[in-house]
């Protein structure tokens, strides 16, 4: 494995392991697994057995026995979970378990819509992180699955412009997947383009329009290869990240999530959104549990670490100091891949 360097950066020629925490279990009992959920969802108290067990099994594993259950019991595990459980953070967490992936990406979408108030950083985290415009077809159509409406059609009701041009135009999946035939001259006008739009604009609000269309629909590799780049030559504020850190506004959290997925830096991302969301008062509790769900399979070892590396803490002090309770518990088994190990 590469050694990191200061920021996540991994030297050139080495490539740096990407990894998450929960890991499949070896060997996997689905049937065991079905009989043990049926007896500790009669029994009280359930929930740290609970998160032991969902923590302990991948993605995968969980759907198995998902399906397993409702052959057994006849009935939705999910139904038998809303039965048990009161509505807390921890349920939120353990719904999130039981959820497929798509199915969870759905629910964070339709969460961050209902009722009052609108949570714009999960739909930043959901909308303007995927690399490919199957994953976000995807997602969409298991949004209408879910909940008998289009994605589009609620955003349309819960944000306004510029930040909902951003996202229209991310559920859209249009983005380029191959760079353009001649990458370096579009390369160099698209960053042109946007100093022109951004740090260059002489008087008048930033041009939204043409920072949505460059970073939501250019290739990801045309963008991170060549236009940042030569973005950052010409940039008189360091380049495209420290200039979007100067501005405001949703649409701006949402053109650093698309900056960062293109350079392929979204552990440094997810680093920073959690910092965030529990320094100082108040924590934001839905972006932590949509952070450490999601990203548990693929790189939360890799924030973990640089988490630390970078604010001198590990980020299971700050949960700790932030959360308590089965909450807390179930959070922490995440960060582990599961229950601590026997005696």
């Amino acid at each position: 494995m590469a050694t990191p360097t200061k920021g996540g950066k991994v030297p050139p020629g080495q490539l740096k392991k990407i990894e998450g925490t929960i890991k499949p279990a070896e060997p996997f009992d689905m049937q065991a697994d079905v009989a043990k959920l049926q007896k500790l969802l009669c029994s009280r108290p359930c929930e740290e057995a609970l998160a032991d067990l969902l923590t302990s099994r991948s993605s995968a594993q969980r759907q198995e026995i998902k399906q397993g259950y409702k052959a057994a019991a006849g009935k939705e595990l999910m139904d038998d979970i809303n039965k048990v459980l009161s509505s807390s953070k921890f349920k939120d967490v353990v719904v999130g378990l039981v959820d497929d992936s798509l199915q969870f990406a759905a629910r964070c979408l339709y969460q961050a819509m209902k009722g009052m108030g609108t949570d714009e950083k999960a739909l930043v985290d959901v909308l303007c992180t995927r690399a490919r415009n199957v994953e976000t077809t995807a997602i969409k159509e298991t949004f209408q699955e879910m909940f008998g409406s289009g994605v589009e059609a609620m955003l349309k009701e819960e944000t306004s412009e510029p930040f909902l041009k951003l996202l229209l135009t991310t559920a859209a999946a249009t983005r380029e997947e191959v760079p353009s035939a001649d990458i370096e001259t579009q390369a160099k006008a698209d960053a042109d383009a946007l100093i022109k739009a951004g740090e260059g604009r002489t008087s008048g609000p930033r041009d939204d329009a043409k920072f949505i269309e460059i970073l939501a629909t250019r290739s990801l590799i045309q963008l991170n290869l060549a236009t940042f780049k030569y973005y950052d030559q010409k940039s008189k504020k360091g380049g495209i990240e420290k200039y979007l850190a100067s501005e405001k506004g949703d649409e701006v959290d949402g053109y650093m999530a698309l900056v960062k997925t293109a350079k392929g830096e979204l552990i440094q991302f997810y680093v920073d959104r959690l910092y965030a969301a529990m320094k100082g008062l108040g924590t934001d509790d839905n972006l932590i549990i949509r952070t450490l769900i999601s990203r548990s399979e693929i790189d939360l070892a890799n924030i973990k670490q640089e988490f630390q590396a970078k604010y001198g803490t590990t980020l299971e002090n700050f949960i700790k100091d932030d959360t308590s309770g089965d909450y807390c518990y179930i959070l922490l088994r995440i960060l582990a891949g599961g229950p601590p190990a026997k005696a």
